[in-house]
């Protein structure tokens, strides 16, 4: 049994994480390597590499590492880079997460601003691939490379087809990344008898090409259900590709699936086991992390709730906007927090507020929701609605209705307790037993 999936996604972890928390250590595969993938986590590419003699070790490169032309410099900061030849801006450097500053790609910009090229860096240090783009900013090649800078993989995006340049010195073409898939699966030599997968894209395209080896799927459904049945999951359910099964991970999704649907046996729900660091101390600290200064209803709330402490931390300086609420005794500001100072206020907060406007940073929510902080937001501003319960959402400005929920939980016996109980079933929560049993009923 494998798992094989299109991307690591959040919901992705948290699938593979469950099954190993149950007992069932499984390869998993995945099929686009962004170049910061898990050691624990296997791809086509990376297969291909050693196949090539490449040895994946090394360390990712910081902002300031990459190839630049003479005179040229960088701009940056704890979200981003920019790469600037006299002021003008020629590329933008994305990160792989955190505040650490590596690089995952750069984007080159011609003298018009467009973006030309795009060169891919993984967490060795190594600049493993380039896509040239358009004039119309599509991509054109997507070309994978050794350490050394030999050719391995050359992808046309305009046809999906891939020619690989063997160890030997052949060229070996794949008319489709599914063929290319399947192709790496033998010649890997996984135990492919059993394929879950989460996603209706090349998985699907790869069971099918992979004919009797594979002998029983299974599809973990992680996306929302809208009004119909997707056309891949009825192609699965009406046993057009084998034998299998369609496991929903969300409850409101799997009700409203049964309803679209007749009876049927084949269609389960299991939601996630998730990897909880710590209980909740019930203390009234408050965590808000952001790089943005608007920080909705925060100076009302500060001042309704004098006897809470209020942490806003950020990744970049903060504006004179947000340090002016310095002068509040229950307000503390954390501009240019690292990870490690992130952490430390996660473990020191036992509520999250998710109330600022802009981009999420850090995978706050996530994080609040791991260290078990009670998170509440306003409709507005939620970054991971899927960790939030619906009775902890307030319209933007009910700033009344939010005190008097901090002021309960804090004040009634239990009710803290029974508020965390309700984020977890919002965000399909599930103990290590309820996959021990699903999968001895389906493996029997």
């Amino acid at each position: 049994m494998i798992n094989l999936f299109d991307y690591y996604t959040v919901a992705s972890r948290d699938l593979q994480f469950s099954l190993e928390t149950a007992g069932l250590h499984l390869p998993t595969v995945v099929i686009h390597d962004d170049g910061f993938l898990p050691r624990d986590v296997q791809s086509p590419l990376e297969f291909f590499l050693q196949e090539a003699g490449t040895e994946l070790i090394g360390k990712p490169r910081y902002f300031n590492q990459i190839d630049l032309p003479k005179f040229w410099e960088i701009d940056a900061n704890g979200v981003e880079g920019r790469i600037l030849d006299k002021g003008r801006l020629r590329g933008h450097i994305t990160y792989s997460g955190g505040d650490r500053r590596f690089v995952k790609q750069v984007e080159w910009n011609d003298r018009g601003g467009v973006i030309r090229s795009i060169d891919h860096y993984n967490q060795w240090g190594q600049k493993y691939a380039v896509t040239t783009l358009t004039p119309q900013g599509q991509p054109a090649l997507t070309t994978y490379f050794t350490p050394r800078g030999k050719e391995l993989l050359v992808l046309n995006h305009g046809s999906g087809s891939y020619v690989y340049h063997r160890p030997d010195g052949r060229e070996q073409y794949f008319a489709s990344l599914a063929s290319l898939v399947g192709y790496y699966l033998r010649a890997a030599k996984l135990p492919v008898e059993q394929v879950n997968f989460n996603s209706l894209a090349t998985p699907i395209l790869t069971i099918q090409s992979m004919g009797q080896a594979v002998q029983f799927h299974r599809l973990f459904w992680q996306e929302p259900i809208q009004s119909e049945v997707p056309g891949n999951m009825k192609f699965i359910l009406s046993g057009h590709l084998g034998k299998g099964e369609v496991v929903v991970q969300s409850r409101a999704d799997y009700e409203r699936l049964k309803q679209l649907l007749p009876a049927n046996p084949a269609v389960k729900y299991l939601g996630y086991v998730y990897p909880f660091q710590r209980l909740n101390q019930q203390r009234k600290t408050i965590l808000i992390l952001t790089n943005s200064d608007q920080v909705v209803g925060l100076e009302e709330l500060a001042n309704q709730l004098p006897d809470f402490s209020f942490a806003v931390a950020a990744v970049t300086e903060m504006s004179s906007h947000l340090m002016e609420l310095d002068r509040l005794a229950n307000v503390h500001l954390y501009p240019t927090v690292s990870i490690e100072k992130a952490r430390q206020l996660l473990a020191e907060a036992d509520i999250y507020l998710d109330i600022n406007r802009g981009k999420e940073i850090l995978d706050a929510v996530r994080g609040a929701f791991e260290n078990n902080l009670l998170i509440l937001g306003w409709q507005s501003t939620l970054h991971a609605a899927r960790y939030v319960a619906a009775d902890h959402c307030f319209i933007e400005g009910q700033i009344g209705e939010m005190v008097g929920m901090l002021r309960a939980v804090y004040s009634q016996p239990n009710a803290l307790e029974n508020a965390l109980q309700e984020q977890w079933r919002a965000a399909d929560r599930e103990l290590p037993q309820a996959y021990r049993d699903y999968f001895r009923r389906a493996l029997n």
